[in-house]
């Protein structure tokens, strides 16, 4: 599934699979996308996360994107760990561990064990 990203200049399709994470920064919102590439688009988190979620609602799939405090949405495919103590999540790719708020860090725990546990 992708999703369109649009600067100034260009318009670029991107495969929501290779999203690693999605993070706030000031008026922009920047895609870490695998392989370690930022893709950055003038527009909200939160209406980047509307538009994911209507996006997935239109073709009956599951949202992977999950809110991590004010600032990031992380894909949960590619979390490799969540360590509450440290406030830290960790991914299966060359991104480094990110340092989360207390409670999203505990929230995102919670979210990862009602989805993947027992």
């Amino acid at each position: 599934m992708k999703l369109c990203v649009s600067t100034r200049d260009e318009v670029r399709l991107i495969e929501l699979r290779d999203v690693v994470y999605i993070r706030a920064s000031g008026n922009y919102t920047d895609f870490h996308l695998v392989g370690a590439k930022v893709r950055s688009e003038l527009t909200t988190l939160t209406a980047t996360e509307q538009r994911i979620a209507r996006l997935c609602a239109n073709r009956s799939l599951v949202n992977p994107f999950l809110r991590a405090g004010r600032s990031l949405l992380v894909n949960i495919h590619h979390i490799a760990s969540v360590n509450t103590q440290k406030r830290q999540v960790s991914f299966d790719t060359q991104e480094p561990p990110l340092t989360l708020p207390k409670e999203a860090a505990r929230q995102l725990k919670g979210h990862l064990e009602a989805a993947f546990g027992e």
